[in-house]
């Protein structure tokens, strides 16, 4: 009687029967595998459920988290210098009568360009500059061409008559604190800077870089577009229209390589202004008239549609 007993013992043993040290092996197994995914979502582990043979054996405690290393004043000023150091070298540089840097949310990434967000129905469009942009705005407002005919942006003008380079990062970061970073920024400036008795070519040039890279970082996930200086007849700060000739093409050589090699912009040409056609500019040789700021408009809304549409980064 005692063997047949033992028997039916052994074969009425579950595979879920507890063990010596009261816990399920089976159970415990999955729970721990639980419990690692606890620990990842929230630090929590579920403990183990004891069998239905021994319910008053001790539940197993759960290890409690590790506790994160407390931030001390040395390792946030480190972790912050680490931080610092990858913005662009030439941020040191910044002159002492810059505003500070602000970083600003990016948008998101954007499979047509690095600096271009693919929802075009959130796409907006900086033109930023001196008198050019002033009176080409104030032509599109009475030819009812403020947002160039491109219903998926908006366009946001920005120029003031007598505008010098040393204002442009002021223009724009001011621009920011209201406004989330554009899709495009196409900046039409430096031209008033030509002839400049206080500074040199070569000055003006390394002055213009060091503001686009400031620029640059200041919006990561925007195109910059160098519009290229226009040509005229009255250069009012050099001694003859040639030498003022001379540096606008050599500025503009310079800083459109600048943009598109080193910042991974975009230049805008604007290779039907010429200084010979009498036409396209008033009795000043250097404001554009109604058909000069009508091609230049022109010019800004087709660059806009390849630069989004295409790969190109010259126009045209």
């Amino acid at each position: 009687m005692l063997r047949v007993r033992n028997q039916r013992a052994s074969k009425a043993r579950s595979p879920y029967a507890a063990v010596p040290n009261g816990a399920n092996t089976v159970a415990s197994n999955s729970v721990l595998a639980r419990g690692r995914r606890g620990n990842r979502r929230g630090g929590q582990v579920r403990r183990p459920v004891a069998n239905s043979s021994n319910i008053n054996a001790p539940p197993t405690q759960a290890t409690p988290p590790t506790p994160a290393a407390p931030t001390t004043p040395a390792t946030q000023s480190s972790t912050e210098a680490g931080q610092g150091m990858s913005r662009s070298g030439m941020i040191g540089m910044i002159p002492h009568n810059m505003p500070p840097i602000v970083n600003p949310t990016p948008d998101a990434p954007s499979a047509l360009s690095s600096h271009v967000p693919t929802n075009m129905n959130q796409d907006s469009v900086w033109i930023i500059g001196s008198f050019i942009i002033h009176w080409a705005q104030k032509y599109a407002e009475t030819t009812n061409q403020l947002n160039l005919g491109l219903n998926h942006f908006t366009i946001n003008w920005n120029g003031r008559r007598g505008m010098v380079w040393e204002y442009l990062y002021t223009t724009v970061s001011s621009m920011l604190i209201a406004n989330k970073q554009p899709t495009i920024l196409i900046i039409h400036c430096g031209g008033n800077n030509i002839g400049d008795p206080q500074n040199t070519l070569k000055g003006i040039q390394k002055f213009m870089k060091l503001t686009l890279s400031q620029i640059a970082d200041l919006l990561p996930n925007t195109l910059i577009v160098w519009s290229h200086i226009l040509p005229r007849s009255n250069w009012r700060q050099s001694l003859s229209t040639n030498e003022g000739e001379n540096s606008r093409r050599r500025i503009n050589s310079a800083i459109a390589t600048f943009v598109l090699k080193k910042l991974n912009g975009a230049s805008i040409k604007y290779p039907d202004i010429q200084i010979t056609q009498k036409r396209l500019f008033r009795l000043d040789g250097v404001h554009l008239s109604d058909l000069g700021n009508n091609i230049y408009i022109n010019s800004l809304k087709n660059a806009i549609v390849q630069f989004v549409t295409s790969s190109s980064r010259t126009y045209p």
